[in-house]
């Protein structure tokens, strides 16, 4: 079977699951990020490593979203299951995919108002079914609430996917240069704005200038991934062993304080 037909179904049906969240906290972990879709699409093209790199890049912006009000504020499900087979099939780099996942989750998330008035309607055909003691009545509610939502979605991920790699190309060689330069630097920049905004959704605030000095180390240096990996690593032992030794003298200066009274 044709490989672009396969990512276009595969997208349109992760597109559905992740936007029906079919048994909600089970499957919310591998319908909202993006990494678990390049697995899928990892294995489906034989990019595995490619796949993640850029899967795992895109999830970094999205990882303290927060659904306030049910309502998120861009389509991370969208942004995952149509950027990733794109990029591989085009050949993006990945602060290129990383752009266009933005502007995907952006458009992606128009659907939502959509889907919520339209479920609304199941959701009153059920309070009815209810009501009147209809089991099968609610349960056929059920499925309708599916069958829209699948109607909804899946068309958008796969014709976006099926015909996006072309479109892509198209609109890739006749990008100018500088505004090619510019998306590649915001889609550096991008995750790690979302890691700062969980730094800040988690209260820890004060980790920023690590952050910080981490950040600009990686990308003055262009530390690869590993490097970077080891370095946060040591660094993160040695900022442990410092705190014990500070607590020790504490402790010690506790001691002779009591001694001393």
């Amino acid at each position: 079977m044709n490989q672009v037909l396969v990512l276009a179904v595969t997208a349109g049906i992760i597109y559905w699951l992740g936007s029906v969240m079919v048994g909600y906290n089970m499957m919310e972990g591998f319908t909202w990020f993006p990494l678990m879709h390049a697995v899928i699409y990892g294995l489906i093209t034989g990019q595995m490593t490619e796949a993640v790199i850029i899967g795992a890049t895109i999830s970094t912006l999205y990882i303290s979203t927060v659904a306030a009000g049910a309502n998120t504020p861009a389509d991370s499900t969208a942004a995952g299951c149509i950027t990733i087979p794109i990029a591989l099939m085009s050949g993006l780099s990945v602060q290129t995919a990383v752009s266009l996942a933005v502007t995907v989750g952006v458009i992606g998330n128009l659907l939502q108002p959509i889907q919520y008035n339209l479920l609304g309607v199941c959701a009153h055909i059920g309070d009815k079914c209810a009501v009147n003691g209809d089991l099968r009545g609610i349960v056929r509610t059920n499925y309708l609430a599916l069958a829209i939502v699948f109607v909804l979605r899946f068309p958008i991920a796969f014709a976006a996917v099926y015909y996006g790699a072309s479109v892509i190309d198209t609109v890739v060689a006749v990008i100018p240069v500088w505004l090619s330069h510019g998306l590649e630097v915001a889609g550096g920049v991008l995750p790690a704005l979302g890691i700062a905004m969980t730094l800040r959704v988690i209260n820890k605030e004060r980790y920023l200038p690590l952050f910080l000095i981490g950040y600009f180390v990686v990308v003055i240096f262009q530390m690869s991934v590993l490097t970077a990996a080891v370095f946060s690593v040591s660094a993160i032992g040695f900022v442990m062993l410092l705190k014990d030794e500070l607590d020790k003298e504490k402790a010690l200066v506790l001691a002779d304080d009591d001694d001393e009274d």
